[in-house]
């Protein structure tokens, strides 16, 4: 609930968030553990945890007739070469609290999006302009003298929150945003996904493009909150390295009704599934193992969420 803990920050009695969304307690911590065998494990979503080698996973198969099994790291290594690779079930949206965010979370993704990082400005369509309206409190507009489509316009009120948050010429999402309400955080995210979103018109899969790999990662986390599992990638445009965000939501993401008329939602179990793509030998680094109080015996760890088994 205070946003992303170090593991070596952790103590018993603290809580943070298992698989279901809901907040647990940890009753048991283990010191930190030096000089252990240690893996890389990288999952299909490009991300990656660092484990032990007796670190347990709760993971599932198509070809397993039960449903889920628990295994060590190492256990697991013989599992990735089998056509069925092994995965973990993605979280479901955490549940946070409605809460008196310092700027609205839709005016704050529409900025951070397409907002001028210097002022309180939007850049914008005139066609979206006037739905922007319905949601946000717009000022002072003028046209683009190189395109009369393009629009620049004011937000009230908006430059000193801006300020007091420290987000002028810092672009980022501040931690209080990632466990507030589910509405807050689908308001933010519609808000992200009305400016710099789109949808593809192959795969029909959603993206954000974003040069700021701080930022990337953010909207990843944001995302992840709500149970939606994202990869990012990047190319190479004049030299520079730009980020893109890829994920196929179930919900409604965009406000802007081109937008949503857009969009596709798929129903494939892939979608929710995390696959363990390799577990690789590393160096020995420090761990630590802990236990949580919920049934499933899971939390949820890495910038991601990924739900991982607790010390028995």
């Amino acid at each position: 609930p205070r946003g992303l803990v170090l593991l070596n920050d952790l103590r018993v009695g603290d809580t943070i968030y298992g698989p279901d969304g809901k907040t647990t307690s940890i009753t048991f911590i283990t010191d930190v553990m030096t000089d252990r065998p240690c893996y890389k494990v990288t999952f299909s979503n490009g991300d990656v945890i660092n484990a032990d080698a007796e670190h347990l996973w709760t993971v599932r198969s198509s070809n397993w007739v039960s449903k889920e099994q628990t295994y060590t790291t190492k256990e697991l290594i013989p599992y990735l070469s089998h056509t069925n690779k092994p995965y973990i079930e993605f979280t479901s949206p955490i549940e946070g609290e409605n809460k008196n965010l310092p700027i609205d979370p839709y005016t704050l993704g529409v900025w951070l999006g397409d907002g001028n990082s210097t002022d309180n400005r939007i850049t914008s369509h005139k066609d979206d302009l006037l739905e922007y309206r319905q949601w946000l409190s717009i000022g002072h507009t003028s046209a683009d003298k190189r395109n009369a489509n393009v629009i620049s316009a004011r937000i009230d009120g908006l430059y000193p929150l801006l300020r007091q948050q420290e987000l002028i010429n810092n672009k980022h999402i501040p931690s209080v945003y990632f466990t507030s309400s589910y509405d807050q955080r689908l308001a933010l995210l519609q808000g992200l996904m009305d400016t710099d979103g789109s949808i593809t018109n192959k795969s029909g899969s959603c993206q954000w493009y974003q040069k700021k790999e701080s930022l990337i990662d953010e909207v990843r986390l944001l995302l992840s909150s709500l149970g939606i599992k994202s990869t990012k990638t990047h190319k190479i445009v004049r030299g520079e390295r730009y980020f893109t965000i890829t994920f196929k939501p179930k919900i409604h993401v965009f406000r802007l009704q081109r937008k949503k008329d857009k969009q596709q939602f798929s129903t494939h179990p892939k979608v929710n599934r995390l696959y363990i793509k390799s577990i690789e030998p590393i160096s020995s680094i420090p761990v630590r193992c802990l236990q949580v109080d919920n049934d499933s015996h899971l939390f949820l760890a890495g910038n991601t969420l990924i739900p991982t088994h607790n010390t028995t």
